[in-house]
């Protein structure tokens, strides 16, 4: 009797025995094989009466029934199975063209037996020697077999390298793995995931989902996607591709459109003000430093005063009518004393601002009913705060909240202990670039701020004190060009996202990002060695961008052209044609300080 479904679709053989439950995964083009004799998955239950918790394999469950069908969406197969104490557990795994669906119905307590946990696919993504996990930590991470390195004791519970949670660690549900030849991404979307990495005796590292108990029971559900000689940008756009099938992914473009004043945010900066007191004597004029030597045009204000619950309302009211005279937008929080936050109407009133933030209240969270109740809630609240402000700002790192916020502000950097052996990569570009307006840490000294945020053509966002308009021509002179090229490369490509991006060099400090409407940008982050090819010759903290309708460099030649010192050297069509066909380009030039 052949106990054997084998099942071939577009890149990958799946091969499934019906007895033991385990199967065999193989990438087709390049005969990457995944996975051979893995098990599907396992269930952990606890006895009600003395608390025990055992852990039992889905093959060594009792099989109840099995079958299969063929759809449209391709080779179905269904698994009932009775787990230790008369648990039920049905597994459905759909087979189709580009993928295998892997669900798991396992809501059932029995009268002896409680579900604790459940884990599906173990063993499958893995990396060796050659290739990484890839991890969506803060914007991303990827993490090499030899740099794998658990944290016996740590500090914080967010330090923790085995367990990483979707909802306090991973910011994003998708887990992935490279190999030399071929990638593979495993996607999922309970609020309760938890991803579990693991590292052999022989040195490959693995990435693997379990589920804790959910209080609404909700199944579980996990696509498995291989990626012909992928890597981790492919990933990330797996990762997208669903979103945007499943309508939770919204365009910039589409926001604008259904609101137009949204269009402020493109090219615009965030900028953190802090008054340092109680007077605006000198706030026009700051005003006028931002417009006439910032070149800032627009820009969000987001008004910080010293004692906020001290200082006077009509103050606060000051400040921001003469930001709105400016033709500059304003920011308010929510804000109250011992935990009794006003309304957003009420803050509105009182301090006047177009732009809020949500405000994601830990306590909240900690007494929801459950994580899916805790959505719901906040995004009433979001549709609240659409009546009352004009832009909505995505607090931390909430992910689903993408859909319907405007801008973020530095919420992807994550600095924890696991970070020093991890590789940081800019998925969220992938996934989120055309979606959210996201902008990125500038200041005058450290050029590996902006460097960072050309990488990802993010546009900027300064804390500036009012004190700018007393002798800061320094900060004016090493802030103007970081503004122009970032605000300016923003306007024209706002609606792309990253589609390639690449290290040139084995210390990770080299570089290259390309976008769908074929921007190229290559940087140089290291402090002491410049880099060299044959189009390029970028000195330390040196970098280059092109756009059809824009160059910006700082580089020692380019092509053929060798410059004989560095600068910063802008050129752009003003006319909105390439630059090679423009009447109208403008050449700027910015000392390197």
């Amino acid at each position: 009797m052949n106990t054997l479904f084998r099942i071939a679709f577009g890149d990958y053989e799946f091969v499934l025995d019906r007895t033991s439950l385990t199967y065999s995964l193989t990438e087709t083009v390049t005969k990457t094989v995944w996975g051979t004799g893995l098990s599907l998955g396992w269930i952990e239950l606890k006895e009600r009466e003395t608390g025990a918790i055992t852990r039992t394999d889905f093959g060594d469950c009792k099989l109840i029934s099995i079958a299969e069908k063929m759809g449209a969406a391709g080779k179905r197969i269904l698994l009932g199975l009775d787990a230790p104490g008369g648990v039920p557990v049905d597994i459905y795994v759909i087979c189709g063209p580009k993928e295998i669906q892997l669900t798991v119905e396992a809501s059932r307590d029995s009268k002896t037996h409680l579900l604790e946990r459940v884990g599906l696919l173990p063993g499958l993504c893995h990396a060796e020697q050659g290739g990484y996990l890839v991890l969506p930590l803060g914007e991303g991470t990827l993490l090499y077999p030899e740099r794998y390195l658990p944290i016996e004791t740590p500090q914080y519970e967010w330090d923790r390298m085995d367990q990483l949670p979707v909802w306090e660690s991973l910011t994003m549900p998708f887990l992935g793995a490279v190999q030399p030849e071929s990638a593979l991404a495993l996607l999922t979307d309970s609020a309760y995931a938890v991803g579990e990495l693991g590292k052999s005796a022989m040195g490959s590292v693995s990435a693997s989902w379990t589920y804790r108990r959910d209080p609404e029971r909700r199944r579980l559900d996990i696509r498995i996607v291989p990626i012909p000689a992928g890597d981790y940008v492919a990933i990330a756009r797996a990762y997208r591709e669903k979103l945007i099938a499943e309508r939770n992914h919204m365009t910039l473009r589409k926001k604008i459109r259904e609101a137009p004043e949204k269009e402020y945010l493109i090219g615009s900066s965030f900028i953190k003000v802090n008054t340092a007191g109680d007077s605006l004597e000198d706030f026009p004029a700051y005003l006028n430093i931002l417009k006439t030597e910032l070149g800032l045009d627009r820009a969000l204000l987001n008004l910080v005063f010293n004692r906020y619950h001290e200082v006077p309302e009509n103050l606060v009211v000051d400040a921001f009518s003469i930001a709105r005279e400016q033709n500059y937008k304003t920011v308010f929080r929510p804000v109250g004393k011992d935990d009794e936050l006003i309304t957003v109407e009420e803050s509105k009133a009182r301090f006047g601002g177009e732009v809020a933030f949500l405000s994601m209240r830990w306590r909240e969270y900690q007494s929801a009913p459950s994580r899916w109740n805790f959505i719901e809630q906040n995004m009433q609240e979001l549709e609240n705060l659409k009546q009352h402000a004009q832009l909505i700002v995505q607090p931390d790192r909430w992910e689903w909240l993408a859909i319907a916020a405007d801008f973020t502000v530095d919420s992807w950097r994550d600095d924890r202990g696991i970070y020093r052996v991890l590789q940081n990569v800019p998925l969220i570009s992938v996934i989120y670039r055309d979606s959210v307006v996201q902008f990125s840490g500038c200041n005058h000294i450290y050029v590996q701020l902006f460097l960072s945020a050309l990488l990802r053509l993010n546009p900027p966002s300064f804390a500036l004190p009012t004190g700018i308009t007393e002798g800061a021509e320094e900060m004016i002179a090493a802030l103007r060009p970081c503004a122009m090229i970032l605000c300016i490369l923003h306007a024209l490509t706002f609606p792309a996202f990253l589609t390639s991006h690449t290290f040139l060099t084995p210390n990770f400090l080299v570089e290259e990002a390309l976008y769908s409407d074929k921007t190229r940008v290559v940087i140089n982050q290291s402090e002491t060695e410049s880099y060299e090819t044959d189009d390029l010759l970028l000195p330390p903290g040196g970098f280059y961008v092109r756009h059809p309708q824009l160059e910006a460099h700082d580089a020692l030649r380019v092509g053929a052209v060798e410059f004989p010192q560095r600068a910063w050297r802008v050129r752009r069509s003003l006319d909105g044609k390439p630059l090679e066909q423009s009447e109208q380009v403008e050449e700027r030039e910015f000392e390197v300080t």
